[in-house]
């Protein structure tokens, strides 16, 4: 299951940059050919970046890719190893659950005030739902990683 969701948000986070390519391009084609920007390509635009990001979150997580010093890792034995990779995702379990509660409150703020984009009308709340979303899905992610390692069937990682 969890395998299917990263695939499905790294999936997503692809096509997502693509069309932030495509929408950039357009944007400067327009301004330099008809000589004048587009406002709703803009916006477009970063709807579709900030969720690519924020798709991006979970899945960094999952194939183990976020920045690490591995100075302390690289000289602890397999077993000591096991138990840094143990801590470091119960850390991130604990951060990510908090980030998801504290996003979950910027949404409701935001979804309270009704507030909207200026060009296209979209309500902000479909923008920043993806902290929401991101988050969610890590602490998903950081525990399905953590019985992995619990039960042995993990990669090595810090």
């Amino acid at each position: 299951m969890i395998k299917r969701i990263t695939a499905i948000q790294e999936t997503l986070a692809m096509v997502f940059f693509a069309v932030v390519v495509f929408l950039i391009c357009l944007q400067v084609l327009s301004r330099y050919v008809v000589g004048a920007g587009l406002s709703w390509l803009e916006e477009s635009t970063l709807f579709f970046y900030l969720w690519a990001l924020f798709l991006a979150i979970p899945a960094g997580l999952t194939r183990g890719t976020d920045i690490r010093v591995t100075i302390l890792y690289d000289i602890l034995s397999e077993k000591n190893q096991r138990y840094l990779n143990i801590l470091c995702y119960a850390l991130w379990i604990v951060f990510a659950t908090v980030m998801t509660y504290e996003a979950f409150k910027f949404v409701h703020i935001l979804g309270a005030r009704n507030g909207r984009t200026p060009s296209i009308g979209v309500p902000w709340v479909a923008y920043y739902a993806g902290v929401f979303v991101a988050y969610a899905c890590s602490v998903l992610q950081a525990v399905a990683r953590m019985l992995e390692t619990l039960t042995g069937k993990g990669e090595k990682q810090v």
